[in-house]
């Protein structure tokens, strides 16, 4: 990637992408998408706002919700400090997703380049019309077609919902539906170099498969 250099402040000059893990993981795989990404020329950081239990990310209190997001807030300011930048492109796995819509909505002077999602537990009405001056579009939703985990937080509490299976499918979010895939099997250094590096270079995202109808018992 020609235009990505080794000096940080030079921000015309300097790409960089946060990681923001889900719930319930120490987020091994931090490593592995983050080599892939240095080794395209991106500079990378890490978020971390701890192990996030499932009690909380269920229990309907905003409380737990903005306790985590005030975390990663904090690694993306330290982060656009340390490399001089006003704006930082963002993959989000599961919760992650839900943080990255509560930054949009309550911490206004943060801005964003990319954003990538997978395992999404973003409503799928989530007003990305009022935020496009804060993102360049479009967002990307990767959809895996036997990711029930979306599926499940809708259903059992409020202030979710089920994109990471079924997609937004509205203005300013590409879903791109991948056959097959699970809640977390995204998170490798193939499907970042194959499909995250090119977006993150400013390739016009490609589709992969057709949406699949999940599991019976989830949607019956």
């Amino acid at each position: 990637m020609g235009d990505i250099t080794n000096n940080p402040n030079d921000q015309s000059s300097t790409h960089l992408v946060m990681l923001i893990h889900g719930i319930r993981t120490r987020a091994n795989w931090y490593v592995r998408v983050s080599d892939e990404l240095r080794n395209a020329g991106f500079k990378v950081e890490l978020t971390n706002y701890g192990r996030f239990d499932l009690i909380r990310f269920l229990l309907p209190i905003t409380f737990f919700k903005a306790a985590a997001a005030s975390h990663i807030e904090r690694d993306i300011r330290t982060a656009m400090a340390t490399y001089n930048v006003e704006r930082v492109s963002i993959i989000a796995h599961s919760f992650g997703t839900f943080i990255v819509t509560w930054l949009l909505e309550n911490r206004f002077d943060i801005n964003f380049r990319k954003i990538i999602f997978c395992g999404s537990v973003v409503k799928p009405h989530f007003p990305f019309q009022s935020f496009t001056g804060r993102f360049e579009r479009p967002i990307i939703n990767e959809v895996g077609t036997r990711d029930v985990w979306p599926i499940i937080a809708e259903s059992v509490t409020w202030g979710y919902g089920s994109t990471g299976a079924f997609g937004f499918k509205r203005p300013n979010v590409f879903d791109r539906y991948h056959r097959g895939v699970s809640h977390s099997e995204f998170l490798n250094a193939k499907f970042c170099h194959d499909w995250w590096i090119p977006f993150l270079k400013g390739d016009t995202p490609q589709s992969k498969d057709e949406p699949e109808r999940p599991p019976w018992w989830l949607v019956a």
